[in-house]
């Protein structure tokens, strides 16, 4: 993919911001400086850079992946809240858990995949 940027891996050494180059100068591989001079704010760029690597846009696909990530934690919320509710004796046989069970996963691991396609 070509892009119109420099491309990662970025570095940060003590608050500037370098390109990994195989340039002999190591000033052609300068990148930036943050204006504010915060080494902390140098590390974040260079992490938020290599971190999205790769990604055409990754402001949407953290969306996607924390949508995802949601509905994973709902489903598998149901199934705790489902095990930990108290029984009575309309609840279903002890020995059909593993396969309730099983049917619950398989139905939020579906729903997860339906809206990942």
């Amino acid at each position: 993919m070509k892009t119109e940027h420099t491309p990662a891996p970025w570095r940060n050494d003590s608050g500037k911001i370098f390109a990994q180059g195989d340039y002999r100068d190591p000033h052609l591989d300068l990148i930036a400086t943050p204006a504010n001079g915060k080494h902390a704010d140098a590390r974040r760029i260079v992490a938020c850079v290599n971190g999205c690597e790769g990604l055409e846009n990754p402001l949407e696909d953290v969306k996607v992946l924390q949508d995802r990530l949601k509905r994973a934690t709902d489903g598998l919320q149901s199934v705790v809240d489902w095990f930990t509710k108290p029984c009575s004796l309309t609840d279903t046989h002890p020995e059909c858990l593993p396969q309730i069970m099983a049917n619950a996963a398989r139905g939020t691991l579906q729903a997860i995949q339906a809206k990942s396609s």
